[in-house]
């Protein structure tokens, strides 16, 4: 994926990240809402096949490369950081700990 197209992405996370606080915790809705906000002209005359042809083809953005950015977006400003983002981190640093202290 081109760089400008990562910033393109990046900066639309960001919009939905700010405008739909729902989304900050839950990657399987800012997925859904962001492959929306790119189709928004043909998303509802869109069957599911030409939805998965476009994907299986490699026209949409990889998910991976959506959660990235929003995890990226959460970890640069506090601001977008969904409500199970404090408990996440710290169920992590703790697992982290466990493991280096086996």
């Amino acid at each position: 994926m081109l760089f400008e197209q990562m910033k393109t992405i990046k900066e639309e996370i960001e919009f939905l990240l700010i405008n739909y606080p729902l989304l900050r915790d839950d990657d399987y809705r800012l997925i859904s809402n962001y492959f929306a906000f790119l189709l928004e002209d043909k998303i509802n005359d869109m069957t599911a096949k030409d939805f998965l042809k476009l994907f299986s083809e490699g026209k949409l953005p990889h998910t991976e490369s959506i959660s990235r950015c929003r995890r990226k977006l959460q970890e640069e400003n506090i601001k977008l950081r969904g409500k199970n983002y404090t408990d996440r981190k710290d169920a992590g640093d703790k697992t982290s700990k466990l493991i280096h202290d086996l």
